[in-house]
Formats: C-alpha cells, structure tokens, sequence
C-alpha cells in the first residue's frame, strides 16, 4: 500500500505576487559593461560642466549685479540724508547718476539672466548626481537578477531627455573649455611631475621662495656638510619616486612633447574631417 505523503504548501505573500517572476543572478555582459561604463562617462561630464556653469553664474550676479546695487543703493541712501550739508544741485545730479548707473546694471542682469542660469545649472547638477548613483544601484541590480539591462537603458534615457529638456544645453564656451582640459590631464600631470623631479616648484610663487631660499643659503658661511649630503640624499631618492610615477602613467618623461605633437595633429584630423 502506498503512503500518502503529507506536503505542506506555503501561501503565495503579496510581495511575491507584485515582484513577479525572478530573474536569475548573471554577470554583465562586454557591451553591457561598455554601455553602463559610456553612460557613466557621459554623466560625468555632464555633472560637472553644469557644475562649472552654476560657479560662474552664481559669482557673476553677485560681483555685477548684487554687490554694485547694494553699494550703489547704500551710497544714495546716505547721500539723500546730507540735504542740509551738500548743495542741493550737486546731490541731486549724483543722485541721479547712482540712480541710473544701478537701473543699468539691473537691466544687463536681467538681460544676461545670470539667476535664472544659476539656478537652471545648480538643478542640473543635482540631477545629474543622483543620475549617477542611480546608475551604480541598477548595475548591481543587473547582476542580482532584479532587473534587465533593456528596462535600465530605456530608464537612463528617459531620465537624461527629462533633464535636457528641463535644464537645456551647458555654454558651449565652458564645455569645451572641460573638453581640453579632460584631453590635456595627463600631459598636465606629466610636466608637473618633469618640474618637480628638476626642482622646480610648479607655482611661480613657489619658485620665488625657492630662489630666495637658495640666495639666503649662498649668502650664509659655514655649511654644514653631512646637512648638505642628506638634502642630496633627499633630493635623489624624491626624483626615483617622481620617475616611477612617470611610468605608472604611462608615458614617460622624454615622450611628453611627443604627446603634445599627436595630440594636436589628431585635433588638425578632426577638425579637417569636421569641415
């Protein structure tokens, strides 16, 4: 005779109900991981040219607009009080002139919109960052089965369109301005790194005290020799560790104008092919 078999069966919770089928653990695929990793690029940049664009905006209303009209208001409120000291034909004049010169400034303020721009791009900015976590929680639910690299894609541009549509376009004047500086970064680096395996400060400031510390050492008598081979001691042992960082970058110290050649010659390429 068979025995019957006593099976307990575990109700369906409504968590599971809304989660519907689960996906399986797997791992990014190559053009998955070059897709997420170009998206990452892109709302890097974006974050921080917008991030540039606020800066600029935000000092430009306060030193032309805000600082002067608060000076220039202040100045008339002060000199309409000197009715009894200052002839009344002068003061008038200067009156209207602080008067006018403040209306002028409000104007190009207001023409310009540097606080509507301000905002716009500070906005952007913080979209852009959350963007940018958000990308790094969907890849992880990639690899935990929790969602499809086709739902993450189609959600990463819907939520890139809304900002550009919100927000608009960066300058164009500040974005190429990151674009040079992004594609000078290592050349940058390797001279700073060529200036300090010389001995040379990379600030002019820092280059002035060098030079004054060297006269004040020529001047001084009665050197102290073993001080003198430590600092050359020093001084060796900073430029083997300047010149292993030449190499963890990748290019080395002699190869830097060579760079600097390709570079512009791959730019002439560009902007040839452009035209």
């Amino acid at each position: 005779m068979s025995q019957a078999v006593n099976r307990k069966v575990l109700p369906v919770t409504d968590e599971e109900k809304d989660d519907g089928p689960q996906l399986a653990r797997r791992g990014l695929l190559p053009f998955e991981k070059e897709k997420l990793a170009m998206w990452k690029e892109t709302v890097d940049r974006a974050f921080e040219v917008h991030r540039r664009a606020a800066i600029i905006f935000e000092r430009k209303n306060f030193f032309l607009q805000v600082l002067p009209t608060t000076v220039l208001s202040s100045a008339a409120a002060v000199l309409s009080l000197t009715s009894d000291i200052l002839p009344q034909q002068p003061r008038d004049l200067t009156l209207a002139c602080i008067n006018a010169l403040n209306t002028i400034l409000i104007g190009v303020a207001n023409y310009w919109k540097w606080p509507a721009n301000a905002e716009k791009n500070e906005f952007a900015k913080n979209e852009y960052n959350a963007l940018r976590e958000r990308i790094m929680l969907l890849q992880n639910k990639i690899e935990m089965g929790g969602a499809t690299f086709d739902q993450v894609l189609g959600e990463i541009e819907l939520k890139m369109n809304e900002i550009r549509k919100q927000c608009g376009a960066p300058p164009l004047s500040i974005e190429q301005k990151y674009h040079n500086e992004h594609w000078l970064a290592d050349y940058r680096k390797i001279k700073q790194l060529q200036k300090m395996k010389d001995g040379e400060s990379p600030s002019r400031l820092g280059r002035l005290f060098r030079c004054l510390g060297r006269l004040c050492c020529a001047c001084c008598s009665g050197k102290d020799d073993n001080r003198a081979q430590k600092n050359r001691a020093e001084q060796t042992y900073g430029a083997r560790v300047l010149e292993a960082q030449l190499q963890r970058i990748g290019l080395h110290a002699s190869n830097a104008s060579d760079f600097k050649i390709s570079y512009w010659n791959q730019m002439g390429l560009l902007i040839g092919r452009s035209d």
